[in-house]
């Protein structure tokens, strides 16, 4: 795929967090797209990795898994799981996407009539590779806290780790009334360093410890969402992070890998 194709294909909705997913996955690492969908992040990280890298996709929905499933036969290093993550394996309801609200499918019940499916559920500690490196994209309506206490491994994770994700606190409320900031805490307690890129990339703001409580407190009470990078304090990512100027680095990057 050449660059102006992949700018074609990628850069159209939310196309600089796909930049600089896609970015993010560097050689040697491993990809892991939680909360797939019909699989558009799926599919760029695949058109990213070489032959020695894997892509993992986990995705409840059965109708967006099938989707998924016809990416199999064009990338051999993708892996598929028809499974939800939580904090523990078993089973549970999924409440299926209504497009009347706009709202996707969840593990809780936003108060909508809405269909459901039983789902499989499993840790993502059971996918931890301690000799990896990791590029992790996160969408999953506000269940990222169960996620991350299935997945302490990942956040303990000596090697190389960067996170994208959805942040939305009055979604996490919905989860046994799992708290934004103290989600937001974990990770700075872990050592990261936790970024929002605005206005198309040309400002970042970070997120401190100092106020984490505040910036997820406006966000609630907005019922709003942003997109937050959780990255190590010792990532040379960050120093792009840190000078910007995101588009051009993102597309200065992309023009010379493709």
């Amino acid at each position: 795929m050449t660059y102006h194709e992949f700018n074609q294909e990628y850069a159209k909705v939310g196309g600089l967090e796909r930049a600089l997913l896609g970015l993010s996955f560097e050689p040697g690492m491993t990809a892991i797209d939680i909360g797939a969908s019909e699989g558009i992040f799926t599919r760029m990280l695949c058109e990213r990795a070489d032959t020695s890298q894997q892509v993992i996709a986990f995705e409840p929905s059965q109708q967006q898994y099938e989707s998924l499933r016809q990416l199999d036969t064009q990338y051999p290093n993708l892996e598929i799981h028809n499974i939800a993550l939580s904090k523990v394996p078993g089973i549970e309801k999924l409440y299926l996407r209504t497009p009347e609200s706009g709202q996707d499918h969840a593990l809780v019940n936003f108060g909508e009539e809405r269909q459901m499916q039983l789902v499989k559920i499993e840790p993502l500690n059971e996918y931890h590779d301690v000799a990896a490196q990791y590029v992790i994209k996160m969408d999953v309506e506000g269940a990222e806290g169960l996620v991350i206490e299935g997945g302490m491994k990942f956040l303990q994770h000596a090697g190389r780790i960067r996170w994208m994700l959805e942040f939305s606190p009055s979604a996490m409320l919905e989860y046994d009334s799992y708290c934004g900031h103290k989600f937001l805490e974990l990770f700075l307690t872990h050592g990261y360093r936790i970024l929002e890129v605005q206005h198309g990339g040309r400002t970042v703001r970070e997120i401190t410890a100092e106020g984490a409580d505040t910036y997820t407190t406006a966000l609630q009470l907005g019922n709003k969402f942003s997109v937050l990078w959780l990255l190590q304090h010792n990532d040379p990512l960050l120093q792009g992070f840190k000078n910007y100027n995101l588009s051009s680095l993102v597309y200065g990057a992309m023009a010379r890998s493709f």
